[in-house]
């Protein structure tokens, strides 16, 4: 790491040294104008207006023109062209620097560590892991690659996305868009603005999709069985009332109302078929109203105040096959998640001529309920204790006789051929409160004309209050025909039946989370920067539903704590340094920025089994990682009409102690120290460009990468990722108020794996890329 930051740093002398950033050969028109250079980019997510190339943060932006020319459907598709950055789980879940935004350790949490954020409101996970956020009618997407706690909070410990909508125009607009592509995938979007007098215009725009989707069902007689359909609605009002200049008044309200079929297949019969078995249909629908109120008040020109308002109700119901396949008839889990959310913010501004200041207070509520009503078919294998045990549950005694455990071993054969499996049913109740509330803010200060430093920090402070109800029940188990084989089959199912019921368990967290950013303007095109960043996810409590069992009755906390029944688990923290580099060059025609991070993982939150059998497990700290690499940006316009852009991203992520779970109480577990994170793909990157003719005509190209990766935190051999690299098309015409192109996704027909299952046996378990898809799209503007 160190031989990385030295080179890059001696780079940057040599060239300042030079003066390569302010020499360039200036390409003009015969008038002497230039005749090409690259868009100023204002980044907006940290909460003070920069520019690009005085953001220090990683930051990926796609505006609302680039977001149109790409025809970019929803959001994980702008993910999926970003370096360091990929998607998984059928486009449900995100990583930023190999950080899965659930977290690395894949262990219960009440936040995940990065998110997303629409006009200045936060997203739960439910939301945008179940329900697509399509892009109709976004002003703005940045996506933030490394903390973001001390500005963003909780949720931010990997990164965050801030996706803006378009403001209200002061006169009469609007957009419309028809497209269609095979697998009869239709999408139909309008949006206008309407002014309101001189003093308020209002926006509305509605986006709706739907595709039949790639995958076959011939148990069910489906040919669409991972169908999707999403509505889309949007409102925004804006207010400047001129009895009192330099107030603005912003109110948003968005509708969604998403489908999506369960896009698993059945991994033994790809890339021949995208087929699945399952006897149920597996699916989920999220419906989600959004509230937001945002007053914005410039008191001069120095100093404004802004107010940020929101509030979220949000359902999700899933549907999914117990079994993945045709077998174990057609059992149905059942899961409901809903969240009602209340979030308050408001921030003072100061912007002087050398500091800029930022302060503000942060309060955060919600209510979530999840409501499961499930089953599973457990494995005789591993459910019935081993012989040792067997034996000395059957004859009663601590020690058993070899001849004991000859007859036990002898009875569990019996029982595990004559009864392979059983069923197991779940149901659970669970609700969640979680009051937060923060202090926080960011000094920006410029020491001399060339040197500034920027100092941050923010107090986060959180209580959780948790009721869980869970119930196991086995139902009765044929008879074998043997007393005693009868009799060990009902005490397990005994044993496994049970009952947990947790009421006001409670928690509390805080933390300092510091920021701290030192920058040299080498000259007016070339900075670099040197920053450290404190990240932070709060902890919670983690429920272990095999080991339910063994709940003493009227067991308080601590003794459901010392059974390895339930487990409160500490925050996690990550120490972030980055080398950060932004320059110009040949007159703004070529931009070329990079970022080089090192991240110490500390606490983390790591959820392992704690025995051989699977389903016993529990979330604690034990985990401690290292991550480290970079991001290389490159964008060029060499000639009128031509743009080039390139992305690289590396990253490098590993256990450095993976930790023994609970084996202060329990012993035994597994230990990760060494695995790489799933779903890190180490190398990641895009190019794209386009021509833009004079008579109107254009063609678009872009290509993107994702090296291969585990797919699961323990490293299994069997279960990797694919790598692989998709080509996407886009040509048509430009007309002065109307667009009509053809476009063609994964050009190749690329067949690659985005979750690659240990047990291929296992039925509809991989998740896999699209096929080649081509399609069609006209735009007018009005």
């Amino acid at each position: 790491m160190k031989k990385i930051i030295a080179s890059a740093s001696s780079a940057v002398l040599f060239m300042a040294t030079f003066g390569w950033a302010e020499t360039s050969t200036e390409i003009t028109t015969e008038d002497g104008e230039p005749i090409a250079e690259l868009d100023r980019v204002v980044v907006r997510g940290e909460k003070i207006e920069r520019s690009l190339q005085e953001t220090v943060s990683s930051v990926e932006i796609f505006d609302q023109e680039e977001i149109d020319r790409q025809n970019y459907i929803d959001l994980y598709e702008i993910l999926n062209q970003t370096a360091n950055v990929s998607t998984g789980f059928n486009d449900s879940v995100f990583s930023i620097r190999g950080i899965r935004n659930q977290g690395a350790g894949l262990g219960d949490s009440t936040s995940d560590v990065s998110t997303i954020y629409v006009d200045g409101v936060f997203l739960p996970a439910s939301l945008f892991q179940n329900g697509a956020l399509n892009l109709w009618d976004v002003q703005s997407v940045e996506i933030f690659r490394g903390p973001q706690s001390t500005i963003q909070g909780r949720n931010a410990l990997a990164g965050a996305i801030v996706i803006d909508t378009v403001d209200p125009a002061t006169e009469f607009e609007g957009r419309a868009q028809l497209s269609y592509a095979e697998y009869d995938t239709w999408r139909t979007s309008a949006a206008a603005s309407i002014p309101l007098g001189n003093q308020a215009g209002l926006r509305l725009a509605i986006d709706e999709a739907r595709s039949d989707g790639f995958i076959d069902n011939p148990t069910l007689g489906i040919d669409d069985s991972d169908a999707q359909e999403t509505t889309t609605l949007r409102s925004k009002l804006l207010f400047t009332p001129n009895v009192l200049p330099g107030l603005t008044v912003t109110g948003n309200y968005t509708y969604i109302d998403a489908f999506e079929g369960e896009g698993r297949v059945d991994d033994v019969f790809f890339p021949d078929r995208r087929v699945t078995f399952e006897n149920v249909q597996s699916d989920s629908a999220t419906e989600a109203d959004i509230f937001s109120l945002e007053l914005d008040y410039a008191f001069n020109d120095r100093w404004s105040l802004t107010s940020v308002s929101a509030y979220i109700d949000n359902n999700t119901d899933i549907t999914l096959d117990t079994t993945r396949d045709e077998t174990g008839g057609p059992i149905a889990n059942i899961f409901n998640d809903s969240d009602k959310i209340f979030s308050q913010e408001v921030r003072a501004t100061f912007q002087g001529e050398r500091l800029t200041g930022l302060f503000g207070v942060y309060y955060f509520d919600r209510e979530g309920d999840q409501l499961s009503d499930s089953s599973t078919i457990i494995s005789s294998e591993f459910a019935f204790p081993d012989p040792n045990t067997l034996a000395g549950l059957i004859f009663q005694t601590p020690n058993p006789d070899p001849l004991q455990i000859a007859q036990a071993t002898a009875l569990r054969a019996q029982i595990v051929n004559q009864l392979p499996e059983f069923r197991v049913d779940f149901d659970r109740a669970a609700d969640i409160d979680i009051q937060n509330w923060a202090l926080f803010g960011q000094v920006d200060y410029e020491l001399t004309d060339r040197l500034s430093a920027s100092l941050g920090l923010r107090y986060d402070s959180e209580e959780i209050a948790q009721n869980v109800f869970d119930s196991t029940f086995v139902p009765p188990l044929p008879s074998l025909g043997d007393p005693l084989i009868d009799q060990i089959i009902v005490a397990a199912a005994d044993q496994f039946s049970s009952v947990v019921d947790l009421s006001d368990v409670e928690n509390d967290f805080s933390a300092l989370l510091p920021k701290a950013i030192l920058t040299y303007d080498w000259t007016e095109n070339f900075s670099t920067s040197l920053s450290y960043q404190r990240g932070y996810r709060a902890g919670g409590l983690s429920v272990n539903l095999f080991r339910a069992a063994l709940a003493p009755a009227s067991a308080d906390q601590q003794a459901l704590e010392t059974a390895g029944i339930v487990n409160s688990f500490d925050p996690e923290f990550t120490n972030n340094y980055e080398f950060a580099l932004r320059s110009r060059w040949l007159d703004n025609r070529l931009k070329l920025n990079a970022n080089v991070f090192f991240i110490d993982y500390t606490d983390q939150q790591v959820n392992v089994a704690i025995s051989s059998n699977p389903l016993d497990r529990l979330t604690d700290n034990v985990g401690e990682s290292e991550l480290f690499g970079f991001e290389f940006e490159l964008a060029a316009v060499p000639v009128e009409g031509l743009e080039l852009g390139l992305n690289i991203g590396f990253t490098d992520t590993e256990f450095t102690d993976g930790g023994q779970l609970l084996d202060d109480v329990i012993g035994g577990g597994a230990d990760l120290e060494g695995n790489e994170f799933s779903f890190a793909p180490r190398w990641t990157g895009s190019v794209q460009a386009r021509y833009e003719w004079l008579s109107g005509w254009f063609a678009n190209a872009r290509m993107r990468y994702s090296d291969e990766g585990f797919a699961q935190p323990d490293n299994n051999p069997t279960a990797i990722n694919d790598s692989f690299t998709v080509l996407d098309l886009i040509a048509g015409y430009q007309a002065n108020r109307w667009r009509a192109e053809l476009f063609m996704t994964n050009v190749t027909d690329e067949e690659y794996i985005t979750f690659n299952p240990v047990d291929p046996s296992d039925g509809a378990v991989a998740v896999v890329g699209d096929p080649r898809v081509f399609g069609g799209r006209v735009v007018f503007d009005f």
